[in-house]
């Protein structure tokens, strides 16, 4: 492998380097090309990237209508929130991708928004690399659907991703069937449907939001209690055991209309926003549950007055700052205990804005599954042969 370190040495070495400079290593001899995209490589370069407690990335996505194009970044999640790596969306779609959520670099798309196509990629775009998955088992036009919600996350126990889909069909006489549920894998290429413990919880039509938490992934789901009114809760489904689970929420929001709440994730833990049109002054509360699944650690963190033109939260930055959208279409931070509010020159269609912890990895690189495409890598490498 080389003359001047043992192959152990050198992998450790690489495997401390970010994804660009790997992908130019690629090219330096046919023996690197194959230690940096074999999967044992990859997963060594994963576990260090996660575990890298120095540089934290935030992934921001928005859309602007005049041209229609999605803008993605990567940006220090730090005081200087300079930007480390941008993108340019490679598919097309009738206006902007759903982000569905990310997990170890991978960034999952669904294009539900404006048509009924729902077509899903999991994209790396670090290395340029996106699998387009296979449409569904279950054809949803014979049963006349009216929403489905997905999550995608990772299963640690087989080393595998996965997207799950749930969906909703036509009330009949104001009653809701049980959904339809289907899961998909990487490692497989093939979705497959689930029977057992389907939720009878509905989910927050075209507006759901989903956060991927300690293997689980997260949404906010209502059943119907009476004339006008709901319960709230969190449902969860468990990636490894394919399980559905519930999450009580804080007792003042769980009667909340369902349009009011919201799902994120502020560091390790799970959160909810809350929009309380009762006051004179429109606002929002955060809530954070301090204790994983333990609904008494439930806490009130603050709450945001929605003044300078602030319409909704998106997102949380490592320094505990929100980011939110603006009326202009302004994405900001907010900064809860001062009150300040920062632009970061973002502007774009609200509904648009994403933002998600970001860990860069080369998963897709080694092309194992059969699906892969990948699109031209955009930079200058020179190669070399030893």
């Amino acid at each position: 492998m080389s003359d001047y370190f043992p192959e152990e040495v050198l992998i450790e070495i690489l495997s401390r380097l970010p994804v660009k400079s790997l992908l130019r290593f690629t090219c330096v001899s046919k023996q690197w090309r194959s230690l940096i995209t074999s999967p044992s490589f990859i997963n060594s370069h994963l576990n260090k990237s996660t575990n890298n407690t120095h540089t934290h990335l935030l992934l921001l996505r928005y859309t602007c209508l005049n041209p229609n194009q999605e803008h993605y970044s990567l940006r220090f999640d730090n005081k200087t929130f300079n930007h480390y790596a941008q993108f340019t969306s490679p598919f097309k779609t009738h206006f902007y991708f759903r982000v569905v959520g990310t997990c170890n670099g991978l960034v999952c798309l669904s294009d539900d928004r404006f048509g009924d196509k729902q077509n899903i990629i999991l994209w790396n775009p670090m290395i340029r690399r996106y699998v387009a998955l296979p449409k569904p088992s279950l054809s949803l036009d014979s049963y006349s659907p009216y929403m489905s919600v997905l999550g995608f996350g990772f299963d640690l126990l087989t080393n595998d991703y996965k997207v799950v889909r749930i969906s909703h069909f036509e009330r009949r006489k104001n009653a809701i069937p049980l959904p339809k549920v289907e899961v998909y894998s990487l490692k497989t290429g093939c979705w497959k449907a689930l029977t057992c413990g389907v939720p009878s919880y509905n989910m927050v039509e075209y507006f759901w939001e989903h956060v991927f938490l300690n293997g689980f992934a997260h949404w906010i789901a209502y059943k119907r209690v009476g004339d006008g009114k709901f319960h709230n809760v969190i449902l969860s489904f468990g990636f490894g055991d394919e399980l559905f689970h519930e999450i009580e929420l804080p007792e003042t929001v769980a009667p909340s209309f369902r349009l009011q709440l919201g799902v994120h994730l502020v560091g390790t833990m799970i959160a909810v926003s809350f929009i309380d049109n009762s006051a004179n002054r429109k606002c929002v509360s955060i809530w954070v549950m301090k204790d994983y699944g333990v609904v008494e650690s439930w806490t009130k963190q603050y709450n945001v007055d929605f003044q300078g033109g602030l319409t909704l939260v998106f997102g949380f930055r490592e320094s505990g700052e929100l980011l939110m959208g603006t009326r202009g279409g302004d994405m900001v931070s907010y900064q809860p205990e001062s009150k300040r509010i920062e632009k970061h020159g973002m502007r774009g269609v609200k509904g648009s804005f994403y933002a998600s912890p970001y860990v860069e990895s080369l998963v897709l690189l080694d092309g194992s599954n059969g699906h892969l495409q990948a699109q031209p890598i955009e930079m200058e490498v020179t190669c070399w042969t030893l």
